[in-house]
């Protein structure tokens, strides 16, 4: 049975890559939407693929794939929180150059920094939010 994953996959097979940073959906030239997926190698260096915009339910930034499916063996990295928005429209609209280069470096790269992302003061403690991830 074939499983639902990315194809074309670009990288060597077997070769586990990280979901590293996804834009948001555009219209291609043909005007189908699309979005841009950045994958990150073992080595750190990245590589940003377009996919179909119908290919956004798989993605989970921090997640592993491997020959275009997700590594159900090999789990995430990072850690998962809860926490509570008091106020959803105290939200500042933002580009990801914000995050902390400590917790994710575009270097310079605008196709992945220029996305917008919902930032929210809560109690001094600063939380960024990708706005696909608010839809």
């Amino acid at each position: 049975m074939r499983s639902i994953g990315f194809r074309p996959w670009t990288f060597l097979e077997d070769e586990d890559v990280e979901l590293f940073w996804f834009g948001s959906p555009y219209m291609n030239y043909r005007r189908d939407w699309s979005v841009r997926i950045a994958f990150k190698r073992a080595s750190g260096d990245l590589k940003t693929l377009t996919y179909p915009w119908g290919k956004m339910p798989l993605l989970r930034l921090g997640q592993i794939y491997a020959n275009g499916n997700l590594n159900q063996v090999r789990p995430m990295s990072g850690s998962a929180y809860n926490f509570t928005i008091p106020s959803l429209d105290s939200g500042v609209i933002v580009n990801s150059f914000k995050l902390p280069k400590s917790l994710i470096d575009f270097g310079k790269n605008p196709e992945l920094g220029m996305q917008n992302i919902i930032q929210y003061s809560i109690r001094g403690i600063n939380i960024l939010y990708s706005c696909y991830g608010a839809a």
